[in-house]
């Protein structure tokens, strides 16, 4: 490296006078240009990639508690402390989150979550003890669906608060 250095230290008037070739200057141009389309494409294809990446996200977090709920409800014989575990397990999510949010969002997400999940008398309590086993499990689904889907909405709209 040295003697290159010594060499273009040594002859550099040579380098300096030594005149470019015809037409360099638009072949350098050319050149130029066509680098820079290069660059504009890959920029493009990289902003492509990233929308891409960014819409499969998207999907990937709408899709994901539609799909572990009919997971769950579609088991037949699930009963209250199921439905009341899930809803237990996707509030403490929502607790977390919560816990990241500016004071007004955490007071106003924590509310909504105290209305989506108490329950004054509890549900199972209410039930008649007469009911047919297959009515009963409509029943005690058709009531808690409801309140897991807003639990799994109020965890998505926290997480983009979380992220503004």
């Amino acid at each position: 490296m040295d003697e290159l250095k010594n060499f273009t230290d040594k002859f550099r008037e040579e380098f300096e006078n030594d005149p470019l070739p015809q037409n360099h200057k638009e072949r350098f141009m050319l050149k130029l240009k066509r680098d820079s389309r290069r660059n504009v494409n890959s920029n493009r294809n990289r902003q492509i990639m990233f929308y891409f990446a960014a819409a499969s996200v998207a999907l990937f977090l709408i899709f994901t508690p539609v799909i572990n709920i009919n997971k769950f409800f579609n088991k037949g014989k699930m009963d209250v402390s199921d439905y009341t575990g899930i809803l237990e397990d996707r509030s403490k999510s929502v607790v977390k989150l919560a816990e990241s949010l500016n004071p007004n969002d955490k007071a106003m997400v924590l509310s909504t979550l105290d209305q989506l999940t108490f329950e004054a008398v509890s549900f199972e309590s209410q039930l008649p003890e007469g009911i047919v086993n297959g009515e009963r499990t409509e029943l005690i689904k058709n009531y808690y669906a409801p309140k897991i889907e807003g639990v799994d909405k109020l965890e998505e709209y926290a997480r983009l608060l979380k992220n503004q």
